[in-house]
């Protein structure tokens, strides 16, 4: 990580003193902001911050089924994909195997979602969808709905187009950094910088 150096010539012009005539600190902070020198300044920390926050409503809204997304998201995604084993939701929801599991008892113990031995090989279990989770999984389906509306709210169909572009190109590179081990994501990233 880049030491953060605050250069004066930013904002001050030399040969002027901080009275009338100079950038001022509002002027100084755009420059900064624009100088992607501060964590604050990049779009990385902003991602993460909305990412949280867009949790967080879809856990508010859910709340009052009892479930948060990652439950909610468990049941609509068995509601429409059908059975599925444990390790098969986890990668494709993006979810640790653990807290798939977790997911899966809670889910199981409100009996929205039940498993059964999976016939080819009886080591593995098919997690499936019961009929109370199929009703949830409908009522879910319309709270994301209201809520996807909310957000989108002032963002043009295009600007939604291009943030998916955008981030699924940002998830390819992460998926890539991910892969390799850390050894050799500095050993390539000093081999790009010489």
């Amino acid at each position: 990580m880049t030491p953060y150096k605050v250069e004066p010539a930013l904002w001050l012009t030399p040969g002027k003193s901080r009275g009338a005539g100079t950038d001022g600190v509002g002027e100084y902070l755009s420059k900064v902001m624009r100088s992607n020198r501060f964590p604050w300044s990049r779009v990385e920390p902003g991602l993460v911050s909305t990412a949280r926050s867009v949790r967080q409503a879809f856990d508010r809204r859910f709340a009052p089924l009892d479930l948060n997304l990652s439950q909610a998201t468990l049941i609509a995604f068995l509601a429409e994909f059908g059975p599925h084993t444990q390790t098969q939701i986890a990668d494709r929801l993006r979810l640790g195997r653990a807290a798939t599991g977790t997911c899966i008892d809670h889910l199981e113990s409100r009996q929205l979602i039940h498993r059964d031995p999976d016939p080819a090989d009886r080591r593995v279990w098919q997690v499936s969808v019961t009929d109370a989770g199929r009703a949830m999984s409908e009522e879910v389906r319309r709270l994301d709905t209201e809520l996807s509306t909310q957000l989108r709210s002032g963002i043009t169909k295009e600007e939604r187009q291009q943030l998916a572009r955008i981030l699924e190109r940002l998830q390819q590179n992460l998926d890539e950094i991910l892969e390799d081990p850390p050894a050799a994501q500095s050993t390539s990233a000093q081999s790009k910088s010489n």
